[in-house]
């Protein structure tokens, strides 16, 4: 049991481990919330540490949890002033001081991602652009890029839908340029610190959806620091180009499979600003490719547009792989997801081709649920036309298989965070669903519920 599993960990580590047990009592997840003061004349830092925890059914009052919050202190180099250590947190609030402390240090907090709880410490935009570039932690470099990529987006969509023209932060244009020029880092990490937040979560932050402003803010930032880093990124692939070039073809390691990532993720970066040689950087690679994630990879950097490269190296891959079942499967997702040139017109075409297999629900997942999970810009185009046609295939779907159907039903679960025009034709299609005769309970439920 989990009792017995705990009370092995107290024998072995020595700790007392009974307030611990709260994690296992108590649903929700906990906030701890973050200050700090740096006193440069004594020298000491000071951390204070809270710790909440939101009322959940059945527990309007929680108990404090033990919550263990790795931490270190770093200087202006990225060298440790203080050496990582764990805080104990306790109490609904404890006060920590570090004392010798030689300068005023950035707070590296829940390192390796110490606790399975929400931190709330406000960071400026220099000090996340320092840990994104120099933070000793992988967890919280990443974390750190996240969060500054996700604060730019916001910024930037503020000042679209004020008609404003915000410039990109320098603080993440230095940090973007510090990890493509960092060679100390781990291939796969680097290729993680370089990829952005999906527009579909980004969405996640805005109480209403404003469709244009995000894929505008999402492109602008993209395509600026792509063009500020772009010979930085050229060489970087040429490099990387050269280091695969000299591994076998299907060898499978840690380092080949990183570099093959790392290459993936600067090819689609670089084919974001249309320019004829980053296009020809992925027909080269796609022509020359050894195994499928260079292929996959050349046909996702060509996917952000409807580019003539894009059409010939898609029906390439079509023509290849056509009879092979699971790849083709590949094949419909980047097609579902392009928001270049006609969508719509795109997934309605493919949805007549031969390779499409009506009765197969990964064919339907990776064609009409992508299509409206993550085509922001194609699937909630302004006509409205998408909508009823993935109303079309429900209630056609639903007829043979009820599970499938309802989970395209849940793409409309947010319909009501869009502006008026989409949510009154995302409304009008799922009332039609709902009033459709002979309906199966399955897409009922999800649809009668997000009309509600």
């Amino acid at each position: 049991t989990t009792e017995d599993f705990v009370h092995a960990m107290e024998i072995v580590s020595g700790i007392d481990l009974t307030q611990f047990k709260n994690w296992y009592d108590q649903a929700g997840t906990p906030v701890i919330k973050a200050s700090s003061h740096y006193d440069a004349k004594s020298k000491v830092f000071k951390l204070k540490l809270t710790q909440s925890c939101p009322s959940t059914p059945g527990q309007s009052s929680k108990k404090n949890f033990h919550i263990p919050v790795s931490m270190a202190l770093l200087a202006e180099d990225g060298s440790e002033l203080l050496k990582e250590q764990v805080l104990h947190l306790k109490d609904s609030e404890q006060n920590f001081e570090f004392k010798n402390i030689s300068h005023k240090p950035i707070a590296s907090l829940l390192r390796t991602f110490s606790a399975p709880v929400k931190l709330e410490y406000e960071y400026t935009d220099a000090e996340l652009s320092f840990l994104m570039a120099k933070d000793t932690d992988s967890f919280n470099r990443w974390e750190a890029a996240q969060k500054l990529y996700c604060r730019t987006f916001i910024k930037q969509v503020e000042a679209l839908q004020k008609g404003q023209n915000l410039a990109v932060s320098t603080e993440l244009t230095t940090a973007f340029q510090a990890v493509i020029e960092n060679q100390a880092l781990d291939y796969h990490f680097k290729s993680l610190l370089l990829s952005f937040p999906s527009e579909t979560y980004l969405t996640q932050f805005f109480d209403k959806i404003d469709v244009e402003s995000i894929t505008s803010a999402q492109d602008k930032i993209v395509k600026h620091l792509t063009q500020n880093s772009f010979v930085s990124l050229e060489k970087l692939t040429q490099n990387l180009t050269a280091k695969i070039a000299n591994i076998k073809s299907q060898e499978y390691s840690h380092e080949a499979s990183g570099l093959r990532s790392l290459k993936n993720t600067c090819l689609k970066l670089l084919c974001q600003l249309e320019k004829p040689q980053a296009f020809d950087y992925a027909i080269q690679q796609f022509n020359s490719a050894q195994n499928m994630t260079e292929e996959i990879g050349a046909l996702n950097a060509l996917n952000h547009f409807d580019s003539k490269a894009r059409g010939e190296i898609f029906q390439k891959f079509y023509d290849k792989w056509k009879k092979e079942t699971l790849v083709i499967n590949k094949w419909l997702a980047l097609q579902a997801a392009c928001p270049g040139g006609n969508p719509l017109a795109r997934v309605q075409k493919t949805s007549q081709d031969s390779v499409f297999d009506k009765n197969n629900p990964n064919k339907i997942y990776d064609l009409f649920y992508r299509f409206g999970y993550d085509n922001l810009s194609g699937f909630h185009a302004k006509s409205g036309q998408a909508y009823e046609f993935l109303v079309d295939q429900i209630l056609e779907i639903d007829s043979r298989n009820p599970q499938v159907a309802a989970r395209l039903v849940s793409i409309f679960n947010h319909w009501k965070k869009f502006d008026s025009t989409r949510k009154d034709l995302m409304k009008t299609q799922i009332t039609r669903i709902v009033e459709t005769k002979n309906l199966s309970n399955n897409v009922f439920e999800i649809a009668s519920r997000a009309l509600n």
